[in-house]
């Protein structure tokens, strides 16, 4: 055999050779099923081993986020067995992972679970008061599970009806992520009770804020009676109202300062109007009052204090 016949005849060997060595031998176990499946739902693993034998064992394990479903299973003939999980146990969405173990081999698959149908969920806003006419604001929240507990996936839609106290509505989408949906509500309008409502398939969920009048921007106040007599005897009402500046009374329970020349005294608001009833001075003259709010002043209102009758 001539040199280069030789030379041919070693690399067809060599090629030979590296080609059995560096492809992959053939794994045994093939699998079976639908690996898309929603929670909750049965599901079925068919599972064959090529040239396996009857009655031979074979261990399935699923991993379905903290629960773990393992059996050993009995091939039949022709290699073949089956295991079924019955409809309620494979209930956490997401990804889960199916392992095959037959003598020294293995073989895994990933099985994807989807959230169910939502059925219920947490509705709320990080603030159920706020000022009206289009000045404030608050972050409405949603938290959507299925029957298992599971959040819905991110590719899901969710709307929320408004109703504003003038009557107004609209319908506001959910910006919704990682279970979590938020939607940036602002008011709109007069003071009232605006009423929000989320509805998905069998979901249904209802919230009420309220938006109350803005920040105290005037005062009136005045006394009543302005003047008496000069014997200590009665009693004067101071009674302040006050308005946002949008003119509509300030909201209940607003705190109001009354001060005077040697004292103050404080009153809260029902309906827009603060009263402080206090003893007149014993001494004849013209004593002057005056109401705040934070940065709000009313105007001076002025009591006569005299020896005999009022006159006017």
């Amino acid at each position: 055999m001539n040199h280069s016949r030789r030379t041919a005849l070693f690399v067809a060997i060599i090629s030979v050779f590296l080609m059995g060595v560096m492809q992959p031998a053939t794994n045994p176990i093939q699998l079976d099923a639908v690996w898309d499946i929603d929670a909750g739902e049965a599901w079925e693993l068919s599972v064959a081993i090529t040239d396996g034998t009857a009655g031979a064992p074979v261990q399935v394990v699923l991993l379905n986020g903290l629960q773990t479903f393992d059996e050993t299973l009995t091939l039949g003939t022709g290699g073949v067995a089956v295991w079924r999980v019955p409809a309620g146990s494979i209930t956490q969405a997401g990804e889960s992972l199916v392992i095959v173990i037959y003598g020294d081999e293995q073989r895994r698959q990933s099985l994807t679970v989807r959230a169910g149908e939502v059925v219920e969920g947490d509705f709320f806003s990080t603030g159920n008061t706020l000022s009206g006419y289009g000045k404030s604001k608050v972050t409405l929240l949603l938290l959507p599970r299925d029957e298992w507990g599971n959040p819905a996936d991110d590719s899901s839609h969710f709307s929320v009806d408004i109703r504003y106290p003038s009557g107004k509505q609209i319908q506001g989408g959910f910006v919704y992520h990682g279970g979590m949906g938020r939607y940036i509500f602002t008011s709109d309008g007069e003071p009232g009770r605006v009423r929000l409502m989320v509805t998905k398939a069998a979901f249904s969920s209802t919230l009420e804020l309220v938006q109350t009048a803005g920040e105290a921007d005037s005062i009136d106040l005045h006394l009543s009676p302005s003047c008496v007599y000069r014997d200590g005897r009665d009693l004067v009402s101071l009674v302040a109202t006050v308005q946002d500046a949008d003119e509509n009374p300030a909201v209940n329970g607003t705190l109001v300062m009354f001060t005077w020349a040697d004292g103050q005294g404080y009153g809260r608001t029902v309906g827009g109007q603060a009263t402080l009833r206090i003893p007149t001075p014993p001494e004849t003259g013209t004593f002057v009052y005056r109401a705040s709010v934070m940065n709000a002043q009313s105007n001076p209102a002025y009591l006569r204090v005299v020896q005999g009758e009022c006159d006017g």
